[in-house]
């Protein structure tokens, strides 16, 4: 299988491209479906709240199906459901259809995360996997950076347009992967698996620690990803400058996920992570308090981007190995979940407070707590880990 990570590992970063690019496009598109659908910003917490709901049930339906079919499958089946309802929500004509198709877009993305971390950890020699898994998050964010650049290139450019190409893009990569990508080889466990079978020999605190410190971190990136594009404009930014700011903010995580992932030591990790975790609170004060100078926010936001979504990224990384063969597809489904759920509930409850009058700056600080759990049970889980293995 070494010899197939060349054909795998392309493929499998192409996947994550176009899953990044299907993952920022409701914030890119929300400030023009707010003007042509009239949408509120209750309105559209509930559309970032649908969507963010169908990638937890198809983070864990996906990881369930790559334990039981395949990898492969499960990343074409996603590929298919989500390619479709990205074209679908480009035709919506009403905001309960925009909600639909976007929630069925977020199931075909959710199942395509899992299914993705199942491959490299498979082609991937033990001592590296964590830090493989973690590179190939860059595709992810990488995606996201390609779509915030098209927006400030063709500002004019519309959200029907937008959803389309999200649309045709995986759709045109399923073939590539159908008939180039060999036959994954996945583990079977005498374990059915299941959310269950995450909880027993063990392995119950582990997985209970893991979903509390990506369920705290990923609402903190939601409502940064999903806001900030509005956050911006509320602060009065002109439109072409939210593009700038937003672009430093993408492209920054994309390198931030392959700087974690390159630094990233046994021996080395807390210490690390606490650093990620350290640079992201100090983005956010700088964010919400630099006023009128584009190029400092933007510095502070790719800075904010680059810690906060490398600590993220190492996480869902470092999932799948917490787990047997046989439910690395569970295990990383069921942390991508814990995420998905903190993802449901920040853009929701920024909505909400946003609507009852709380500042963009307001909202920035109230993440901060927030993050902080999440540092707490992280550091936690490296403890456990490396007590397991026998490291300092």
């Amino acid at each position: 299988m070494k010899s197939a990570n060349w054909t795998v590992l392309p493929l499998c970063y192409f996947a994550g491209l176009v899953d990044g690019y299907d993952i920022i496009m409701n914030g890119l598109a929300a400030p023009q479906l707010a003007v042509d659908f009239g949408i509120s910003p209750d309105q559209m917490g509930r559309l970032f709240a649908l969507s963010s709901l169908g990638l937890l049930l198809g983070s864990l339906g996906g990881g369930w199906c790559a334990d039981r079919f395949g990898p492969k499958r499960t990343l074409i089946g996603s590929l298919l459901l989500f390619g479709s309802l990205s074209y679908f929500s480009s035709r919506a004509d009403s905001v309960p259809a925009l909600m639909i198709t976007r929630m069925l877009t977020g199931v075909g993305i959710g199942a395509l995360f899992p299914a993705l971390l199942a491959i490299v950890v498979a082609v991937s020699p033990p001592a590296s996997a964590a830090r493989r898994a973690t590179a190939m998050v860059s595709a992810v964010t990488m995606g996201s950076a390609f779509a915030a650049f098209t927006v400030i290139l063709q500002p004019e450019i519309g959200w029907r347009t937008l959803f389309l190409a999200g649309g045709l893009a995986p759709l045109a990569l399923v073939p590539l992967i159908a008939f180039l990508m060999p036959h994954i080889p996945f583990g079977k466990s005498d374990e059915r698996p299941s959310l269950v079978s995450l909880l027993r020999h063990g392995r119950a605190a582990n997985t209970l620690i893991l979903w509390l410190a990506l369920f705290c971190m990923i609402m903190v990136g939601y409502i940064l990803i999903n806001w900030l594009p509005t956050l911006l404009a509320d602060m009065t930014y002109a439109k072409q400058d939210i593009g700038v700011i937003i672009l430093w903010f993408t492209f920054a995580s994309s390198f931030g996920v392959l700087f974690f992932a390159y630094v990233m030591r046994e021996g080395r990790m807390k210490r690390v992570m606490a650093f990620g975790y350290a640079g992201a609170a100090l983005g956010i004060v700088l964010v919400a308090s630099i006023k009128g100078h584009v190029v400092a926010i933007a510095a502070a936001a790719a800075m904010l981007s680059f810690c906060q979504t490398g600590v993220q990224c190492f996480l869902y990384g470092l999932s799948p190995t917490l787990y047997p063969a046989g439910l690395r597809g569970t295990g990383s489904g069921a942390a991508v979940g814990a995420g998905r759920v903190g993802a449901i509930v920040g853009p929701l409850a920024a909505g909400q407070l946003l609507a009852l009058g709380l500042s963009p700056a307001g909202l920035l600080f109230a993440t901060l707590p927030i993050g902080g759990v999440s540092l707490l049970a992280t550091l936690a889980l490296l403890r456990r880990r490396a007590r397991l293995v026998d490291l300092s």
